[in-house]
């Protein structure tokens, strides 16, 4: 994907996660038409009276079946002979929040109302002003619509499955179109994206689409597993760094994710060279060991293993070294793991019996984040520095690639 592509469609990602409106451009040759969107957690009464101003007047709800169903919303039409197949369903009005309907703030709590499943069919009018519109699951793979382009930047920007939608229209009545377009948005400041820039990004950066079996390959077998969607990871921050210590490397960027999963979590991605596309990239996926990484304990050799990659990534072209700040101890704790030391020195247990004795788990970590963020590198396929099957069957998961390194005996 070309960067400034890329740039743009995380920053119109970005906004949305933040309850700003984006502009969604169509492929020239279907409708050739572009929709303002914003997230029903985000619009305000501001924004709906915006988009009524500059649009067709017609807003819709961007939803899924799943909502429509509980609210008892039903296709307009048995036989829809749109040429689009655009998935119209029964025109409404949440009855609590609204008074005829028709205004900015009523059609905003219409919209909100779509996002609380506590909302029952009773609670919605039929017909009434706001045009849901059902999404199909697969998103932009299954049609490639402004309905899935809205249901997608949902998915990638963590928030509910539930937009409102317009169609841009000029001063003149007629359909806004691309240079126009980009005219509005420069001067009122919205990002703009295409529907095939969104597709591309959430296919290359993202799980949302990963519903397929996918191959996982180790050194020994092959194992075949279903994938599954997953949330989008955030980056919180980035920098360039600089490795006095290294011979070949001076300066590496570094990346910090704040964990989906686990929201305590932060992922510290070490980043050696150009990985976005590439395939076979060596990667180690490193938890925070305190007393091994900073102390150089002799209870493990987790600081040996980390620094033992770190001459890896210095001598490779390209490299990752994924830390994870929150595993400490397996995912236990520091705390915890002194405990387990006190177990390990007093009764002569291992790690494992230590950890199910506190009442833990042998290991509690989730690498869904780890993977998640190399995902949001571009990452195709990985050299796994481990022979922990464990996470080699984690990162098969999401398609890449784990084969191990015959030269590091590590179970942790």
């Amino acid at each position: 994907m070309d960067p400034q592509d890329r740039a743009n469609v995380e920053g119109a990602i970005n906004a949305f996660r933040e309850g700003k409106m984006v502009m969604v451009m169509d492929r020239l040759d279907r409708e050739n038409e572009c929709d303002f969107m914003i997230s029903a957690r985000g619009c305000t009464k501001q924004d709906m009276a915006f988009m009524i101003r500059y649009s067709t007047g017609i807003v819709c709800v961007v939803t899924d079946k799943k909502r429509l169903d509980t609210f008892g919303l039903h296709v307009a039409t048995p036989n829809n002979t749109d040429s689009n197949g655009t998935n119209f369903h029964v025109a409404t009005d949440h009855i609590p929040t609204t008074t005829t309907g028709v205004s900015a703030q009523d059609r905003v709590n219409t919209l909100k109302a779509f996002m609380d499943l506590n909302n029952r069919a009773e609670d919605f009018s039929k017909p009434g002003h706001m045009f849901p519109l059902c999404a199909r699951p697969g998103g932009l793979t299954e049609r490639d619509g402004h309905t899935e382009s809205a249901y997608d930047l949902c998915r990638l920007a963590g928030v509910e499955t539930v937009a409102g939608i317009a169609e841009m229209m000029d001063d003149e009545g007629e359909m806004m179109r691309l240079e126009d377009c980009k005219a509005f948005a420069r001067d009122h400041q919205i990002p703009l994206i295409t529907t095939v820039s969104l597709k591309e990004y959430a296919t290359q950066y993202s799980d949302i689409y990963n519903t397929h079996a996918v191959e996982m390959t180790n050194a020994t077998t092959t194992t075949t597993v279903e994938g599954k969607r997953h949330p989008p990871i955030e980056m919180l921050s980035s920098c360039r760094v600089p490795l006095h210590h290294l011979r070949y490397t001076s300066h590496c960027d570094l990346r910090v994710y704040r964990g989906c999963s686990d929201p305590s979590l932060e992922i510290v991605t070490l980043i050696k060279g150009n990985v976005d596309g590439e395939s076979d990239v060596p990667v180690r996926v490193h938890s925070e060991c305190f007393t091994g990484d900073v102390l150089r304990s002799m209870k493990c050799d987790c600081g040996d293993q980390l620094l033992d990659f770190l001459v890896t990534l210095d001598e490779e072209d390209r490299a990752v070294l994924l830390y994870i700040r929150g595993h400490e101890g397996r995912g236990i704790g520091l705390a915890n793991k002194i405990k387990a030391y006190n177990l390990q020195d007093e009764d002569g247990l291992d790690t494992v019996e230590s950890n199910l004795k506190l009442g833990y788990a042998p290991d509690c970590r989730d690498f869904a984040d780890a993977r998640r963020a190399l995902k949001h590198l571009g990452i195709r396929s990985v050299m796994l520095y481990t022979n922990n099957p464990a996470k080699v069957a984690a990162f098969g998961r999401v398609g890449l690639r784990g084969p191990g390194s015959p030269g590091e005996a590590e179970s942790k």
